[in-house]
Protein backbone atom coordinates (compact mmCIF):
# COMPACT_ATOMS: atom_id res chain seq x y z
CA UNK A 1 0.00 0.00 0.00
CA UNK A 2 1.18 3.52 -0.70
CA UNK A 3 -0.12 6.93 0.27
CA UNK A 4 0.72 9.82 -1.99
CA UNK A 5 0.64 13.57 -1.36
CA UNK A 6 1.32 14.45 -4.98
CA UNK A 7 -1.16 14.73 -7.81
CA UNK A 8 -1.96 11.07 -8.48
CA UNK A 9 -2.53 11.43 -12.22
CA UNK A 10 0.40 13.65 -13.12
CA UNK A 11 3.16 12.48 -10.78
CA UNK A 12 2.51 9.43 -8.66
CA UNK A 13 0.58 7.11 -10.93
CA UNK A 14 3.20 6.96 -13.74
CA UNK A 15 5.93 6.20 -11.20
CA UNK A 16 3.84 3.51 -9.49
CA UNK A 17 3.04 1.94 -12.87
CA UNK A 18 6.70 2.01 -13.93
CA UNK A 19 7.65 0.28 -10.65
CA UNK A 20 4.84 -2.25 -11.16
CA UNK A 21 3.25 -1.28 -7.82
CA UNK A 22 -0.02 -3.14 -8.10
CA UNK A 23 -1.14 -2.78 -4.49
CA UNK A 24 -3.63 -0.29 -3.14
CA UNK A 25 -2.55 3.32 -3.62
CA UNK A 26 -4.16 6.23 -1.79
CA UNK A 27 -4.02 9.95 -2.42
CA UNK A 28 -4.16 12.20 0.63
CA UNK A 29 -6.78 14.76 -0.39
CA UNK A 30 -6.06 17.15 2.45
CA UNK A 31 -2.30 17.12 2.05
CA UNK A 32 -2.11 16.92 5.83
CA UNK A 33 0.99 14.76 5.81
CA UNK A 34 4.13 16.37 7.22
CA UNK A 35 5.54 16.82 3.73
CA UNK A 36 8.63 18.82 4.72
CA UNK A 37 9.64 16.14 7.20
CA UNK A 38 8.90 13.35 4.71
CA UNK A 39 11.02 15.02 2.03
CA UNK A 40 13.97 15.10 4.43
CA UNK A 41 13.46 11.56 5.72
CA UNK A 42 13.00 9.22 2.76
CA UNK A 43 12.50 6.36 3.16
CA UNK A 44 10.00 6.73 5.95
CA UNK A 45 6.76 5.20 7.22
CA UNK A 46 3.81 7.12 8.63
CA UNK A 47 1.28 5.10 10.61
CA UNK A 48 -2.21 6.45 11.22
CA UNK A 49 -4.96 5.19 13.50
CA UNK A 50 -8.55 4.53 12.44
CA UNK A 51 -9.45 8.18 13.11
CA UNK A 52 -6.73 9.47 10.80
CA UNK A 53 -4.42 10.62 13.61
CA UNK A 54 -0.70 10.22 12.98
CA UNK A 55 0.47 7.65 15.52
CA UNK A 56 4.08 7.12 14.48
CA UNK A 57 6.58 8.63 12.06
CA UNK A 58 9.44 6.20 11.42
CA UNK A 59 12.61 7.14 9.62
CA UNK A 60 16.01 5.49 9.17
CA UNK A 61 16.82 2.47 11.25
CA UNK A 62 13.33 1.00 11.45
CA UNK A 63 12.33 -2.47 10.31
CA UNK A 64 8.91 -3.71 9.28
CA UNK A 65 9.17 -6.83 11.43
CA UNK A 66 10.20 -5.04 14.62
CA UNK A 67 8.66 -1.58 14.29
CA UNK A 68 5.89 -1.36 11.71
CA UNK A 69 4.02 -4.68 11.85
CA UNK A 70 3.61 -4.89 15.66
CA UNK A 71 2.23 -1.35 15.84
CA UNK A 72 -0.15 -1.86 12.93
CA UNK A 73 -1.39 -5.14 14.47
CA UNK A 74 -2.05 -3.37 17.80
CA UNK A 75 -3.93 -0.58 16.04
CA UNK A 76 -6.05 -3.09 14.13
CA UNK A 77 -6.85 -4.98 17.32
CA UNK A 78 -7.76 -1.76 19.10
CA UNK A 79 -10.02 -0.69 16.23
CA UNK A 80 -11.78 -4.09 16.31
CA UNK A 81 -12.56 -3.87 20.04
CA UNK A 82 -16.23 -3.24 20.83
CA UNK A 83 -16.94 0.33 21.80
CA UNK A 84 -18.60 0.83 25.20
CA UNK A 85 -22.29 1.67 24.88
CA UNK A 86 -23.34 5.15 25.87
CA UNK A 87 -25.56 4.99 28.93
CA UNK A 88 -28.62 7.20 28.85
CA UNK A 89 -30.03 7.40 32.37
Amino acid sequence: MTVCVDDMDEMALPILQRLNMTGTNFLSPSHDLPVAKVDESLPCVLIYDVDGKLVKFLESGFTYDEDVSPLVKRLIQKAAEPKPANKTD
